[in-house]
């Protein structure tokens, strides 16, 4: 109770900042509250750390504006000792962080949601960390687009990004009650 208040209060004090320094303030956060999960609360515990993609990649830098997630900023023993799972989807619906739905945009040719929809199936997990390098698989190991958010297309290499990838065919929007429902 006291990091989540600790917490609160870290973020109020950097609203004020512009969207880059307030991104790089969050993900730092984040960071520390991933350490100290791993470190403090669960020390002989095995982790899977998951979360909106972008916050997890180990080994991303934005070349432009220099953004570092949360993933990369781990350390390196801590990055070894945990579990990077990244999350896609293919078609459908979902919402924002404010409740806004919206419709997912149709994934290109050769980027990661339309390899994984080849399988055919409504939900894959694929574990990159033990695949072996061949002609099938190869766009695992070099610079491939995915859909961050399912609607922006972004260059990773998913290998040195993710340990594994969990991937849904078809997504929708969470049913909410409205206020007063049971």
């Amino acid at each position: 109770m006291q990091r989540s208040l600790a917490n609160r209060l870290y973020f109020l004090n950097h609203l004020t900042e512009d969207h880059r320094t307030y991104k790089k303030v969050r993900e730092q956060r984040l960071c520390e509250n991933v350490e100290w999960l791993c470190n403090e609360l669960y020390p002989n515990e095995k982790i899977i750390i998951w979360a909106h993609n972008m916050h997890i990649f180990k080994n991303f830098r934005s070349f432009f504006s220099k953004f570092e997630p949360m993933g990369s900023k781990i350390s390196k023993t801590l990055q070894n000792d945990s579990y990077y799972m990244g999350l896609f989807m293919y078609e459908g619906e979902t919402i924002t962080d404010t409740g806004q739905a919206y419709k997912l945009s149709k994934p290109p040719k050769k980027s990661l949601e339309d390899y994984l929809s080849k399988v055919n199936s409504p939900t894959t997990f694929v574990d990159f960390s033990q695949l072996q390098k061949q002609r099938e698989n190869e766009w695992i190991f070099k610079k491939t687009i995915f859909l961050d958010s399912g609607t922006m297309q972004t260059l990773i290499t998913p290998r040195e990004q993710m340990d594994g990838a969990l991937f849904v065919q078809k997504v929708s929007p969470p049913p909410f009650k409205k206020e007063g429902e049971k």
